[in-house]
Formats: structure tokens, sequence, C-alpha cells
């Protein structure tokens, strides 16, 4: 007996599935009309300069080091501890700029 013949038999009986009502309206195949349609969209956030020039310095220092860790890998070593702990601080300042948001004047 082949694989595909005792899928099409049924061990078990009837199915409780086949024993349910059948969907009158197919979302899937049948699109929505025009006026049903809503557009969603997030609210768009405002950029904060400030974050921003956090971010450049960010980079800015990154490039310092990567530039340190390939002229001086001595020297590097001994204040790679100093650099992680300088974006950790980077991190968590954008992290608190981030949840207050920018104060906007009237």
């Amino acid at each position: 007996m082949k694989l595909k013949d005792l899928l099409n038999e049924n061990i078990l009986g009837s199915l409780p599935s086949s024993k349910l009502m059948k969907m009158k309206w197919n979302p899937v195949t049948e699109a929505a009309h025009e006026d049903d349609k809503v557009e969603e969209a997030a609210p768009r956030m405002k950029k904060d300069p400030d974050v921003d020039k956090l971010m450049s310095i960010l980079k800015d220092v990154s490039r310092i080091e990567n530039g340190m860790k390939a002229r001086d890998s001595s020297r590097y070593s001994h204040v790679k501890r100093d650099f992680k702990k300088f974006y950790d601080a980077l991190i968590n300042l954008k992290g608190s700029m981030n949840r207050q948001g920018p104060t906007i004047p009237n």
C-alpha cells in the first residue's frame, strides 16, 4: 500500500473539521472593497538633533579606536576597557535622551 493511499484513506473515521460550517466569504480569494480599506501608519517620531550629534561622536570615537588598534596594539590593550565604558555611557545617554524625547519650543 502506498503512502498516498494511506493518506487518502481516513483511519480515524470522520474528522471534526469536516463537520464544521464552511465560510461563505473567503478573505483570501475575495478582495475587500476600496471603501473598506483603512490606511494605518505608525506616528513619525521627531528627529532629535542632539541624538544625531551623539551618534556622530560615537562614530568618531570608533574610528579613533580602530586606528589605535591598528597602529599600536600594545597601547590599545591597556585602554580598550575604557573605550568599552565610554561606549556604554554614550549608549545609555542616547537611550535616556530618546525616552525623554526632545522638548520643542512653541
